[in-house]
């Protein structure tokens, strides 16, 4: 299927195959973009892997470590 744009990937449905946008992360307004989409996956991270990946030095981002991402974070994730 050749070399495809950093993401984005072919998909098939049926017979036809099309090129899609892969979207990873969120935000505050994402609500408002639900719209836009005709497929999501919800995966989700239990607290102790989130923090474990956060904690991270090797990771490349300031994330969880600056402000209150690293609280906010833990309130978004909500009980096992």
């Amino acid at each position: 299927m050749g070399s495809q744009p950093a993401g984005r990937a072919r998909v098939r449905r049926g017979n036809v195959i099309a090129l899609c946008l892969l979207v990873c992360g969120n935000a505050s307004n994402e609500i408002h973009l639900l719209d836009r989409f005709i497929q999501f996956i919800l995966l989700e991270i239990d607290e102790s892997t989130m923090l474990e990946r956060i904690d991270d030095d090797t990771r490349g981002n300031d994330f969880g470590r600056i402000g209150d991402t690293r609280a906010l974070s833990i309130v978004n994730v909500g009980p096992a």
